[in-house]
């Protein structure tokens, strides 16, 4: 309908306002948590009064049609919120000094480290986190999971690999010593050698550290010290802070105690679909990633 001013509504319309949207969603929310019907709000003239019908289904509008955005949430040093940008496009780069979000500062953290790609996969939308073949790898943080030869996690101001009997060299070698001290490109975690047992080998920037022989079924590491893999300085670990458990077939699985800082597994890449999250670490930064 055309009008003569354009600043003007048509007659008869009323705009919905802030208030009124805000209302509404408020009762959903309290009909939620209640599971009974809201009562329409009394301060709005009546003219005005809000009803939600108490057996709606409704949600909230989202796209049907174009591609879901990522929400990258950057965490700021020792919390769990900060900067959070909306990837939009269909690939996202961060690095140390490449990409589209750079860390110049963290000397752990190679020149381009991860992407983040949207890809379609059987008709769905899904964004995968990938490893750009990085020194130093991609971290996510899991509750529980199978540990496999070779694999690596972080657990506090720890990282740790798993060694089984006869294992190879790890093709992804770091530097240790002199060469570390002068390497001109990403400083690399510890370096990699095979020993006969089954064993845990803690990872440190100047090489091998502390090897533990696995000849249990079951493991705790934290600071306590009857664990037996004890970090009794380590600040960001709770007494107990996670499991490490041998199967009936052999096999291992790390498993955090409902701890805050958790146990971060290394992956070369991670697929997530609409609706779905995680959290990763690259070097020292801190991410949390969640498909809207």
């Amino acid at each position: 309908m055309a009008v003569d001013d354009p600043n003007e509504l048509p007659a008869g319309t009323i705009l919905e306002t802030d208030e009124e949207l805000h209302k509404i969603r408020e009762q959903l929310i309290q009909q939620g948590k209640e599971k009974r019907p809201s009562q329409p709000s009394t301060t709005a003239s009546p003219s005005k009064q809000l009803s939600v019908d108490s057996s709606s289904d409704e949600q909230i509008f989202r796209p049907s049609i174009r591609a879901p955005a990522l929400h990258l949430t950057i965490y700021d040093d020792a919390e769990t919120t900060g900067e959070v940008i909306r990837v939009r496009d269909e690939r996202f780069t961060i690095g140390r000094t490449e990409g589209d979000l750079k860390f110049p500062n963290d000397d752990l953290i190679s020149s381009r480290h991860v992407s983040l790609t949207r890809q379609a996969v059987k008709g769905k939308c899904t964004w995968v986190i990938t490893d750009l073949q990085s020194r130093n790898g991609l971290f996510v943080r899991v509750s529980k999971a199978p540990v496999q030869h070779l694999a690596e996690f972080l657990i506090g101001s720890g990282r740790y690999r798993l060694d089984s009997p006869g294992a190879a060299v790890s093709p992804t070698r770091g530097v240790s010593g002199e060469e570390y001290e002068r390497a001109p490109v990403t400083q690399a975690f510890g370096d990699v050698h095979s020993e006969e047992q089954e064993a845990l080998t803690e990872i440190l920037r100047s090489g091998i550290g502390s090897r533990y022989v696995l000849d249990r079924d079951l493991y705790w590491i934290g600071r306590d010290r009857d664990c037996d893999i004890c970090r009794p300085n380590d600040l960001f670990l709770r007494g107990k802070h996670a499991s490490l458990t041998r199967s009936s077939k052999g096999t291992w699985v790390i498993q955090h105690n409902a701890t805050i800082n958790g146990v971060w597994l290394k992956m070369p890449q991670i697929s997530l679909t609409s609706g779905k999250g995680c959290e990763f670490q690259i070097g020292e930064q801190r991410f949390r990633v969640k498909v809207q």
